[in-house]
């Protein structure tokens, strides 16, 4: 995947600053139960949280739906017209959410949290080649479930020291 640099963004709008402050924390979604997961993804993930990531990841909205393998311009259009996203639109940003997640809960259970920004070092590993993907950015795995799953694994096994 070519530049897969972070790009700058700007700040969400004050409109959407409070539909993300509505939105519960990443590790409310890592927590969540599997049953839990597919209600929210049925009743419709706000497009809201599109904005919150590329907040908090540090990037535009077109790099974070490329990431997560969806189209920007649905996500445009939801929030435009206020809808909830698509099932896939949904589990795929929500998958993206539980990752960022992933790297506050390592944080928190692993050492001092004070000045540690998950979603911009988050962002960072997924653009950095990795030798247990064969040299394969991280980003490139973040659209599948399954490159999910294997992105979760990696970054616990990062936790406990088995940086393959």
């Amino acid at each position: 995947m070519p530049n897969a640099q972070v790009q700058p963004t700007k700040h969400p709008t004050a409109r959407a600053d409070a539909k993300c402050e509505a939105l519960p924390s990443y590790r409310s979604f890592l927590a969540m139960e599997p049953i839990e997961r597919i209600k929210t993804v049925k009743q419709g993930v706000s497009p809201a949280l599109a904005d919150r990531l590329c907040h908090d990841l540090g990037m535009s909205r077109a790099r974070l739906c490329e990431w997560a393998g969806i189209s920007s311009r649905t996500v445009a259009r939801c929030s435009q017209r206020g809808l909830p996203l698509g099932k896939t639109e949904g589990e795929h940003l929500l998958g993206v959410a539980r990752l960022v997640g992933e790297a506050e809960q390592i944080v928190a259970e692993s050492g001092d949290q004070d000045g540690f920004d998950a979603g911009r070092w988050l962002a960072g590993w997924l653009s950095t080649p990795h030798p247990a993907l064969g040299g394969h950015l991280p980003c490139e795995y973040v659209g599948l479930f399954d490159g999910r799953a294997l992105l979760s694994s990696l970054l616990r096994r990062m936790q406990i020291g088995i940086y393959a």
